[in-house]
């Protein structure tokens, strides 16, 4: 019994990447992608918290973690917007106001987790 080139209408059929999930997966620290992550988590929990919708690029972890790995691509491309930092020529990154992240972008950065962990995986295995 042959099903005549029929197809299933269940299987998940690959979507295109949006930008930010493409400029995600052009990070390849795992580090980095934790602090983005955490950086995300915090300003869709608390959403009105002033502290969590500026991020000084000057600072020396997020220098290394975010700038130096490429990742503030992928915070602009889901809506932070670099501003001037009085203090320093590097500036900040800030969400503008009426701007809200959602667990939609939170779970786009795990999912970039995800393919990177499973990637160094498969790379240490083939290395044997």
């Amino acid at each position: 019994m042959g099903y005549a080139g029929y197809y299933s209408t269940t299987a998940k059929i690959p979507d295109q990447l949006t930008p930010v999930e493409a400029a995600l997966r052009n990070v390849k620290q795992m580090d980095s992608l934790e602090i983005v992550g955490k950086l995300v988590y915090n300003t869709v929990v608390s959403p009105q918290e002033a502290k969590f919708r500026r991020i000084r690029l000057s600072n020396p972890k997020i220098h290394e973690a975010v700038v130096k790995a490429g990742a503030v691509d992928a915070l602009e491309r889901m809506g932070w917007q670099k501003a001037a930092d009085g203090e320093n020529a590097e500036g900040a990154l800030v969400l503008p106001d009426g701007r809200f992240l959602t667990m939609k972008e939170y779970k786009m950065i795990e999912e970039a987790k995800d393919r990177l962990k499973k990637a160094i995986a498969d790379e240490a295995r083939f290395k044997k």
